[in-house]
């Protein structure tokens, strides 16, 4: 197993990489050379690339329930908006 896995990596740090290897596709990178660059399946970047359908939005990092019960966070209609539609 390797020693620097995602695992290690918070989610924010996570959401970035989804992020930053789905741009470099679209901008003609290859996804098995980014995937192999990355330290990640090949398979994991093409469904990012199919889940994205043109909008980031979905990449980033969702909030979990035990944040809902949080009294410093908003209300859970005004969390996870997409400008995607």
């Amino acid at each position: 197993m390797r020693e620097n896995d995602g695992r290690k990596l918070d989610h924010k740090t996570l959401e970035q990489v989804r992020i930053r290897v789905v741009r470099q596709v679209e901008r003609g990178a290859r996804p098995e050379y980014l995937a192999v660059s990355w330290g990640l399946p090949v398979q994991l970047v093409f469904g990012w690339m199919a889940d994205t359908g043109g909008c980031l939005d979905v990449l980033k990092a969702r909030t979990y329930l035990h944040d809902f019960y949080r009294r410093d966070l908003p209300e859970p209609s005004d969390r996870g908006t997409s400008v995607c539609r």
